[in-house]
């Protein structure tokens, strides 16, 4: 059985898996190195949306399952691309599949060993564009190459009414801020006590991470439950403990579900929004 070693550096995820896939369909073997250098072309805000909304996607009638997954490492992401090119459910290509492997950098055994490149899936200049090692931290992946360690970083967004909260989730000390003010400290009290009902819950999880917060537009209030869904979410995804998205849920709903009720302006010909003026006739 033909063995083919390819340096993923510098190739486009599409072209590669393509051509991957034929290799593999032919019996050959492949095997795949520094994937965490692929790259994805467009835009970054896409290709991150993009993968974050396959791994938030989960089972309504049963989350428990955490279902259906959808990886977060990149040789991982590589490996599904590939899958999906090929006849997966009949049993020839998962035959085929079974001759991929994919590695984060390069394994120690193959130092030595002669990679090739695939011309036709090389990026060449291209004007928009992220590495799969990118979107995985991004996504949460935390991944050692050699003797760096990715760290890792959940990124989150919230919204209730007009406001729009983002934030972001890393390893530290506990400290959480909301615009770059310290949660103890921020006000008015209403909305501090809102936004620390997450931190609350979540217990001693808290103490070793760092949240930033950032949110702008609506009232007190609406900023306050927008700082705390990112802050719920982020948790979650940090945590990957469907016990404790089980308490947010139990506890409020709309801590990670967005509220979409508004309070109905007031139209003419009454006192209110449906409230219309009575007349007798008699």
């Amino acid at each position: 059985m033909l063995l083919m070693i390819i340096n993923g550096e510098g190739h486009i995820l599409g072209r590669l898996a393509s051509v991957v896939s034929k290799k593999l369909l032919e019996g050959e073997e492949v095997i795949v190195l520094n994937a965490e250098k692929i790259l994805i072309t467009g835009s970054k805000e896409w290709a991150y949306g993009k993968y974050k909304q396959r791994i938030d996607r989960a089972s309504i009638s049963n989350p428990r399952r955490m279902g259906p997954k959808y990886p977060r490492r990149p040789d991982d992401i590589f490996r599904r691309t590939v899958r999906g090119m090929l006849p997966y459910k009949k049993s020839k290509g998962r035959e085929a599949f079974k001759g991929l492997k994919a590695y984060v950098g390069i394994p120690r055994e193959f130092k030595d060993e002669e990679m090739v490149e695939i011309p036709d899936a090389k990026a060449g200049s291209i004007k928009k564009g992220m590495e799969l090692g990118e979107i995985s931290e991004l996504l949460g992946a935390r991944l050692q190459i050699g003797s760096v360690i990715m760290k890792k970083v959940i990124h989150t967004s919230g919204k209730r009414k007009t406001a729009i909260a983002r934030g972001t989730i890393r390893e530290g000390k506990g400290r959480v801020r909301i615009n770059k003010v310290p949660v103890e400290l921020y006000t008015p009290e209403l909305a501090r006590l809102k936004i620390m009902e997450p931190l609350k819950l979540a217990g001693d999880v808290i103490n070793d991470v760092d949240i930033n917060v950032r949110v702008v537009g609506g009232g007190i209030v609406g900023q306050a439950e927008a700082a705390r869904m990112v802050i719920a979410r982020g948790l979650v995804d940090w945590t990957s403990d469907m016990d404790l998205k089980e308490k947010f849920v139990q506890y409020d709903r709309t801590m990670l579900v967005g509220d979409p009720r508004r309070s109905e302006p007031k139209k003419y010909g009454g006192r209110g929004a449906r409230a219309r003026r009575q007349k007798s006739y008699r």
